[in-house]
C-alpha cells in the first residue's frame, strides 16, 4: 500500500511559488486531506511498528507532528509555510534535543531525510555523552563503526567547540577527535521523493531506525546513567 499519492507532492510544489496565508486558506482542504492526513497515518503506523521494538516509543501520533507553520519572528525570510512535513518519533517527544532512541523524518517534494541523535544536547546532556565516551572509547567506536550504521549514514556530524575544558575530556580527544562535538546526530537524506510512493516507505524508514540503533544505543545509555 502506498502511503501518499502525488497529490502530496504537487501540493508543496504549488505552495513554494505561492507561500502566502490566502493561499494556503483557499487550499487548507487539500492541505487536510492529501497532506497532513496521509503524513499522520503514516507517522502512526510507523509509531506502531517502533513500538514492537520499544514500548517506550509509543505515543499519539498528532504529538510527534512538526507544524506547517515556520517561526518567522527572527528570521529574514518571512514565507510563513514550511516545504515539507517532519515528525520526530522519541522517548521524550519531538521536543527531545537530545535525541533519546528515535528517529526524525521529514519528506519534502525534493528531498527525503531520516536523522537521529543528540542534535541540540543541553549543557549537562552534553557532559553526560563527553563524559561516556572518554569511560567507555572502545564501545563507543564499536558502534560508530558499525557497518549498517556507516553504510546507511555516513558516520556523526556536528558543530565542534574549538577547546575542551574538562582534563579527562582533553586526554580522550587524542584518540577520539568527536570528544570536540557539542552535536552527535547522523543524518541520511535523499534527494529524491519517489520512494514517498512505493509500497515499501514503511518497511524502508523502519531500516534507519534499526541500522541506527547501535549509535542511539550508545548515546541512551549516556543520557540515562545517574
Amino acid at each position: 500500500m502506498a502511503w501518499f499519492s502525488e497529490a502530496y507532492l504537487d501540493f508543496f510544489m504549488e505552495l513554494a511559488p505561492n507561500n502566502q496565508k490566502a493561499w494556503f486558506d483557499a487550499n487548507r482542504h487539500i492541505y487536510q486531506e492529501k497532506v497532513r492526513k496521509p503524513f499522520l497515518a503514516f507517522t502512526q503506523a510507523l509509531i506502531d511498528e517502533l513500538g514492537k521494538r520499544d514500548a517506550r516509543l509509543v505515543q499519539p501520533a498528532a504529538a510527534c507532528l512538526f507544524r506547517i507553520n515556520r517561526d518567522i519572528r527572527f528570521s529574514k525570510n518571512k514565507e510563513p509555510y514550511k516545504l515539507h512535513m517532519a515528525a520526530a518519533i522519541s522517548v521524550n517527544g519531538k521536543k527531545d534535543a537530545a535525541g533519546r532512541l528515535g528517529l526524525y523524518f521529514q519528506f519534502s517534494p525534493e528531498a527525503i531525510m531520516f536523522a537521529g541523535g543528540a542534535y541540540a544536547p543541553d549543557k549537562m546532556e552534553l557532559k553526560r555523552i563527553r563524559d561516556h565516551i572518554a569511560d567507555h572509547p572502545a564501545k563507543f567506536e564499536k558502534a560508530i563503526s558499525d557497518e549498517s550504521f556507516r553504510k546507511r549514514y555516513g558516520g556523526i556530524q556536528g558543530d565542534k567547540n574549538k577547546r575542551l575544558t574538562e582534563s579527562e575530556h582533553k586526554a580522550a580527544a587524542e584518540m577520539q577527535p568527536l570528544m570536540y562535538n557539542k552535536q552527535f546526530y547522523y543524518m541520511a537524506q535523499y534527494e529524491d521523493a519517489m520512494p514517498l510512493l512505493k509500497d515499501n516507505l514503511l518497511e524502508w524508514t523502519l531500516a534507519h531506525y534499526d541500522d541506527a540503533l547501535p549509535v542511539a544505543n550508545y548515546f541512551e545509555q549516556a543520557l540515562t546513567q545517574l
